[in-house]
C-alpha cells in the first residue's frame, strides 16, 4: 500500500525548469548555486545555407559535465529558430536522462523573451508550444 502511495504521489509532482539566459556580455561559465544543475546550450546559423546546429552540456555546481550533445537541424528561416529548436532538443534530451529540474542557459535574448511572453511572438507558436510541453512533466 505505501508503494502505490508513493507510486501516486510521484505521479501528481510537475516540476517546471527554470529557464534564465546570460547576457551577451557574459562570456563566461558561471556557477550555479550549490547542488543545482546548470544547462547551457547554444545554436549556431549561417544565413547562407540557412542549416543550424546546437549543442548542450549540462554541469554541477562544481562545474564538472555530466552530459552533453550536439546535432545538426533542418534548414531554419533564422537565428531564433535555430534556438528554439535548440531548447527544445535540450530540454527533450535531458527529460529522457531523468534530469527533474535544473537551470537552461541560452545566450540567444529573442529565443528567451519569446519563451517568457509567447503571446507576443506568434510566429514561434509552435516551437514554443513544444518547449512548454518539454517544460512540465
Amino acid at each position: 500500500m505505501e508503494e502505490w502511495i508513493c507510486q501516486q504521489s510521484l505521479q501528481d509532482v510537475k516540476t517546471r525548469r527554470c529557464i534564465s539566459f546570460s547576457p551577451l556580455r557574459a562570456r563566461r561559465w558561471s556557477r550555479p548555486a550549490e547542488n543545482v544543475l546548470k544547462c547551457n546550450l547554444h545554436s549556431s546559423w549561417r544565413t547562407a545555407s540557412a542549416f543550424g546546429c546546437g549543442a548542450w552540456v549540462l554541469r554541477n555546481s562544481n562545474g564538472d559535465a555530466l552530459f552533453h550533445g550536439r546535432d545538426a537541424f533542418l534548414p531554419t528561416v533564422n537565428r531564433i529558430v535555430a534556438e528554439l529548436q535548440c531548447i527544445v532538443w535540450g530540454l527533450q534530451s535531458l527529460k529522457d536522462l531523468g534530469v527533474l529540474s535544473c537551470e537552461v542557459w541560452s545566450d540567444c535574448n529573442a529565443a528567451i523573451l519569446a519563451i517568457e511572453k509567447p503571446l507576443e511572438w506568434p510566429k514561434y507558436q509552435s516551437l514554443l508550444a513544444k518547449v512548454d510541453i518539454n517544460l512540465i512533466h
